[in-house]
């Protein structure tokens, strides 16, 4: 596919609680599934906007580890992280 039809897929995840069933069916199952129907020139962005958990209570003191446990349990799942992007939103400054 030409760089014209390549496609930029963005999407988040908020690290403010434990996955559980709602998660996977609504998150991670789709997510596995756009991502393996992807060319080698699409690119695939995927973050995790700490500062969206303010709106709910959130324990900060847990907020980077839970967040750490939310990446490895996609990655378990099976997303492919060769041609996919993750960030951490408040790690740069400029996203709020």
């Amino acid at each position: 596919m030409n760089d014209f039809m390549s496609k930029r897929i963005l999407t988040g995840i908020r690290a403010n609680g434990d996955i559980h069933l709602g998660n996977y069916l609504g998150a991670i199952k789709p997510m596995l599934d756009i991502s393996k129907n992807l060319d080698s020139s699409d690119q695939f962005f995927m973050f995790v906007p700490d500062l969206h958990s303010i709106t709910t209570e959130v324990d900060y003191s847990k907020l980077f580890q839970t967040t750490i446990d939310n990446i490895k349990i996609y990655l378990a799942a099976g997303l492919e992280t060769n041609s996919k992007i993750f960030f951490v939103s408040p790690k740069y400054d400029s996203s709020t």
